[in-house]
């Protein structure tokens, strides 16, 4: 969503973590409206709390048409005091009552407002671990839950770990849904604040920093293998131009020629669609991912 384009703009370590994600949602209007301006096949917007609603009412997962036979084992982690519990007992009451449910909650945490270490400790880890869960729903905020995620991802054995910080309390009942008429119309962030008026200080803040980005003046070329097709000598003498041209700018290329990728600064791997491996100049994989590219 905004919130998280917004922080990938100045924190590091949180666009990595986007970046690893197996899949990224468009969750926030201005994302699709951008896209729509720029030409690219976003159709629609997906929230992460519609996704989770989807598949708890899935009555094709609700019948067990899943590897291990069973609903969806949802483990949640974080909220507010008291919203996992209630989350956890309201999934687990429409599961028992006959309600075609998708999801079965399996366990809850709430961590409270320690750092990331603090929440990491190894039985806390054991505990998700052990119970068995298909999904971890982590809601601690944007920043603490993608590094919580990054930091832990290694340790926990469950195969579907997702960052959705309204879910908990969504499913709780302690906050409402906006209107369908105001989720797609882009007004879900008033309604939000009416839920939570301490929210209107983040939108705000986001708000401000998209008109900066919109506004400033960052130049950014994409180029398509460029030199493709040119002899060695006559490529290399482009490339050396394009790289005095490009000075103060941003350049992406997409190639598989080894000629075009030995100017980055950062290289990221990609097969079948997935990013496999990011590595920057200077990094022991730097010179390996080169010579995995086709030469002159």
């Amino acid at each position: 969503n905004l919130n998280f384009l917004i922080a990938s703009q100045g924190d590091a370590a949180f666009r990595e973590s986007v970046i690893h994600s197996d899949l990224s949602i468009a969750d926030g209007m201005p994302l699709v409206w951008m896209a729509r301006l720029l030409g690219l096949p976003l159709r629609e917007r997906v929230t992460g709390s519609g996704l989770f609603e989807a598949l708890r009412h899935n009555s094709y997962i609700a019948h067990g048409n899943t590897p291990s036979g069973e609903p969806l084992k949802v483990y949640f982690f974080g909220g507010p005091e008291g919203a996992a519990a209630e989350a956890c007992r309201l999934a687990n009451a429409d599961f028992s009552s006959g309600f075609s449910s998708g999801v079965r909650c399996v366990g809850f945490d709430c961590p409270g407002f320690g750092d990331v270490a603090q929440m990491s400790a190894a039985a806390t880890i054991d505990r998700i671990n052990a119970s068995g869960a298909d999904f971890l729903v982590v809601a601690l905020g944007a920043r603490k839950g993608q590094a919580w995620i990054e930091h832990n991802r290694g340790r926990l054995v469950v195969p579907i770990i997702s960052h959705l910080g309204a879910v908990v309390n969504f499913v709780a009942g302690t906050v409402s849904r906006a209107p369908l008429w105001m989720q797609k119309s882009g007004l879900e962030w008033l309604w939000r604040i009416k839920e939570e008026p301490a929210l209107w200080r983040r939108y705000w803040q986001d708000g401000v920093a998209l008109a900066r980005l919109l506004l400033y003046d960052a130049p950014l070329w994409l180029l398509d293998e460029p030199t493709e097709g040119l002899d060695g000598a006559t490529a290399r003498d482009v490339l050396a131009r394009l790289g005095a041209s490009a000075s103060g700018r941003t350049i992406v290329a997409a190639t598989h020629i080894r000629r075009e990728a030995e100017i980055a600064d950062r290289l990221l791997m990609v097969e079948e669609g997935h990013i496999v491996a990011s590595v920057h100049r200077g990094e022991p994989g730097f010179d390996a991912a080169l010579a995995r590219l086709r030469p002159d």
